[in-house]
């Protein structure tokens, strides 16, 4: 069976079903081309330079092999289903892997785009729907929430329940709540409370710097908040 023609457009599914994906400018002005899918070379200076590579040490975890995906996914010759778009939502997004491609390939706009049509144009499984929900339209947006999440995670963690859940192996029956309590990272004892502080210069000041606390970090990492 012959690979079809992604330029003859018949069998090229599924990006092509979302035309807003090429010929209109990003945020930063640029514009993203139908050809820049096919400008990575497979030369691999991108792999020691990817933190998911790197971590996992997995082809479909690198740049290369998720540009791999979206030319398969744009030709028709793969389905973006579930266990693809993991590989795509495992990225970071921190394009590191630009600055050092001698090809110039536009990595973070193509897997800006592949991300919003999977989004809109795909169906994932109700249980991962139901924690972005949460997630994106409650838990994030408010403060006072993030903070009693924070205070029951750390209760979860020190009264032995994460043990107790872990065990009885409960959460195989929510995929998607299961990657979410595997990847949780220890809560630390307490928050930082972003409240104005204002800490002197040590040695000659020269400026005044602000810290912007976010939203997550306060709460996962408050160690790291208070060190900078």
């Amino acid at each position: 069976m012959s690979t079809p023609d992604p330029k003859e457009g018949v069998n090229a599914v599924p990006l092509r079903l979302a035309p807003d994906l090429f010929g209109r400018s990003s945020e930063e002005g640029e514009v993203l081309r139908e050809d820049d899918l096919y400008r990575c070379i497979h030369c691999g200076l991108c792999l020691e330079h990817c933190p998911t590579y790197l971590e996992l040490g997995l082809e479909t975890e690198s740049p290369r092999g998720r540009i791999a995906l979206m030319r398969a996914t744009y030709e028709g010759r793969l389905a973006p289903t579930p266990d693809v778009q993991q590989h795509w939502d495992l990225c970071l997004g921190c394009r590191a892997c630009e600055a050092v491609c001698p090809s110039g390939v536009p990595y973070g706009r193509l897997i800006e785009a592949t991300r919003a049509w999977t989004t809109t144009h795909t169906r994932r499984p109700l249980s991962e729907r139901l924690l972005r929900r949460i997630a994106f339209s409650w838990l994030l947006p408010s403060r006072g929430w993030l903070n009693a999440v924070g205070t029951l995670l750390r209760l979860y963690q020190r009264s032995g329940m994460q043990w107790l859940v872990r065990g009885t192996r409960i959460l195989r029956l929510a995929p998607g709540l299961r990657k979410a309590e595997e990847g949780l990272p220890r809560m630390p004892s307490r928050s930082f409370a972003a409240k104005g502080q204002v800490y002197p210069a040590q040695g000659e000041r020269q400026r005044r710097v602000g810290l912007l606390a976010g939203c997550v970090m306060p709460i996962f990492q408050a160690s790291t908040m208070e060190a900078a």
